[in-house]
């Protein structure tokens, strides 16, 4: 099954409901599906074929969801590209991806130089003073006919890891995959036609386009807005459009909760995902939506989906990422290979229809991360696990957080929900490994508050009361703000380059 047939399914069933409201306009499935049929129908007429790549370089806005399930009706493969990546990262991708169609809100001046296959740019806007291929988004849509036919296809979308620590890869994501994870998802979030779900999450991150997936295929409407600027801006659209599901990262929420005064009683359910939530802000949430269940979720983009908590164990276990998606299964296994007993800590393994196909012309990274064993696909995830006697999962660290100073291994969560429960004042904590010549790596504590006064010395005083002399920390930064990668997940290699301003290079002769 093409995924762009959710549009169809839900036009027939929900015609004249909204399907997306974004910058204060909307349109419903019928429009939907209209706009997507003419969209599909103007790439095959500009020679799109079936595997071809189509980039989709937009803000969240109506015209990029058109673009996404256009582009995929057409037999595509989509690749959502954040518009605000630097711009050696976004050439990086059209390149690695051999971009055949790039649609974009705005022109790129290094776009003829690539020697791709591109056959046109499609802007939101016109812009009459460029001379190369380019097409208003208008005049694009207006080209396509109705009615236009699927045309299947395996892959559905390369869903790029934001490349922080190097080049970006592309995730090979088939309609299989997603049909599955999003089938999934959906059976514990129970999403409905009379649902609306808000996201401020840019497509580009496998997190935010699965919104997408999970409200059209439901028949739901979901508000597709971009980061607001001020929390005024979500509490708004929290009290006055009957917002039912609200998903987000921990940034968001730790800010959201930090002036909890306000309830909205019709949220049904909040989720989260990527970097776990503090205890603290899990009960400001709590007290925040008192009506909605939440869902505390881990995965990768590499699978989507690994696991969740049922929100009535959120008290009683406390810390778990919860148990498998039904229909897939996980191990955790130790450094020898074998399987960890309950509470010894190992590398997560994931196997089932939701692990992806690999790395887009990668494949020795490929071999090595996906493993194809009996037409059965394993991931390996990278990340330190422990289950408890009952097989709820916890995390411990991703292996590429986790660092030695002096010959010890440093588990960045422990240390970081140890310091926020003692001071419960700091909104967030977060622990780096700073380069050294002679321990390896050393910690770096990273407090985030509002406060106008130090905490350093309490801080410090508690860390030396109650850590090993290994874990303490040699440096601490106190900021009012956390760093963020384009996806809105704490950007801990950024984090590291403050330290290395603030002190590495201070210290240095």
């Amino acid at each position: 099954m093409n995924i762009s047939k959710w549009i169809d399914e839900s036009a027939e069933k929900f015609g004249d409901k909204p399907a997306i409201y974004s910058n204060y306009t909307s349109i419903n499935y019928s429009q939907l599906k209209l706009e997507t049929d003419k969209f599909a129908s103007a790439c095959k007429a500009a020679g799109i074929k079936k595997g071809d790549r189509v980039g989709i370089c937009m803000i969240n806005c109506i015209e990029a969801v058109i673009s996404i399930f256009g582009a995929i009706k057409a037999g595509g493969i989509i690749v959502c590209i954040h518009p605000k990546l630097p711009l050696n990262k976004l050439r990086e991708i059209i390149i690695d991806a051999n971009i055949n169609l790039l649609v974009s809100t705005q022109f790129y001046e290094f776009i003829p130089e690539i020697s791709l296959g591109i056959y046109h740019h499609i802007q939101k806007d016109n812009n009459k003073n460029i001379s190369f291929p380019w097409v208003a988004f208008g005049d694009w849509i207006s080209s396509g006919v109705t009615n236009e036919p699927h045309q299947e296809g395996d892959i559905a979308a390369l869903i790029y890891t934001s490349g922080s620590t190097g080049k970006a890869k592309g995730i090979i994501s088939t309609h299989n995959n997603i049909l599955f994870s999003t089938d999934a998802i959906n059976q514990y979030l129970r999403n409905c036609q009379n649902d609306k779900v808000l996201s401020y999450l840019p497509l580009s991150f496998d997190y935010g386009l699965y919104q997408l997936f999970l409200t059209v295929s439901r028949g739901a409407t979901l508000f597709l807005e971009e980061p607001p600027n001020f929390l005024k801006e979500i509490t708004k659209y929290l009290k006055e459009k009957e917002i039912s599901g609200f998903p987000g990262l921990r940034n968001l929420f730790t800010l959201l909760t930090s002036n909890a005064d306000e309830q909205y009683p019709l949220i049904r359910y909040v989720t989260n995902t990527g970097d776990a939530l503090h205890n603290d802000v899990i009960a400001k949430l709590k007290k925040m939506f008192p009506n909605a269940e939440l869902f505390l979720m881990y995965g990768l983009t590499e699978c989507k989906r690994v696991s969740y908590l049922p929100p009535s164990l959120v008290s009683k276990k406390i810390n778990s990422v919860g148990v498998p998606l039904q229909g897939t299964s996980v191990i955790i296994k130790n450094d020898s290979g074998n399987e960890c007993a309950p509470y010894e800590i190992g590398e997560l393994y994931v196997t089932g229809p939701n692990v992806c196909q690999g790395y887009w012309n990668r494949p020795n990274e490929t071999s090595s991360t996906f493993l194809f064993e009996q037409s059965v696909n394993t991931l390996r995830t990278g990340d330190l696990f422990y289950k408890d006697d009952e097989g709820f999962l916890y995390y411990v660290s991703r292996k590429d957080n986790s660092f030695k100073s002096n010959g010890f291994r440093i588990d960045p969560a422990g240390l970081e929900v140890a310091i926020k429960e003692k001071f419960p004042i700091l909104m967030d904590v977060i622990v780096v490994g700073i380069p050294d010549n002679v321990a390896g790596q050393l910690v770096g504590l990273y407090l985030v508050t509002n406060i106008s006064y130090s905490l350093e010395d309490s801080v410090v005083q508690y860390c030396n009361d109650e850590f090993e002399p290994w874990q303490r920390p040699k440096f601490i930064l106190q900021k009012n703000h956390v760093p963020l990668t384009p996806s809105g997940k704490i950007n801990r290699n950024e984090i590291v380059k403050l330290f290395i301003n603030q002190f590495i290079k201070k210290e240095s002769p």
